[in-house]
């Protein structure tokens, strides 16, 4: 479950788009928002991003929320998630463990 409020609706509703030259440098996107993330019983907090904010070449690793359009990439814990040169989305799952700090609580 993924929940937010309608402020971030309202950021990707009127987000500015980055040009096609300014996605290419790989460094990190400030998040548009902050949202909670549930995931096998534990809540974390997660970065909401804007995926036409986002660079070319460019890595996070979750918990994330990529926001496009009408759709939601989420970035789960123990996930790493890369934009590509084309600006394709590739998730790969990492070694780590999903107790790395983020947990807020643990929910029913």
């Amino acid at each position: 479950m993924v929940t937010f409020d309608t402020e971030v609706w309202t950021l990707l509703k009127n987000g500015v788009k980055v040009s096609e030259e300014d996605k290419s440098g790989g460094a990190a996107p400030e998040p548009i928002s902050q949202g909670e993330l549930f995931v096998n019983g534990a809540k974390f907090q997660a970065p909401i991003y804007q995926l036409d904010l986002m660079p070319r070449d460019f890595e996070l690793k979750g918990p994330a929320l990529i926001m496009c359009g009408t759709s939601t990439t989420v970035v789960e814990p123990d996930w790493k998630l890369k934009i590509d040169q084309k600006g394709d989305i590739y998730l790969h799952r990492t070694d780590d463990h999903m107790d790395d700090g983020n947990v807020t609580e643990n929910v029913d």
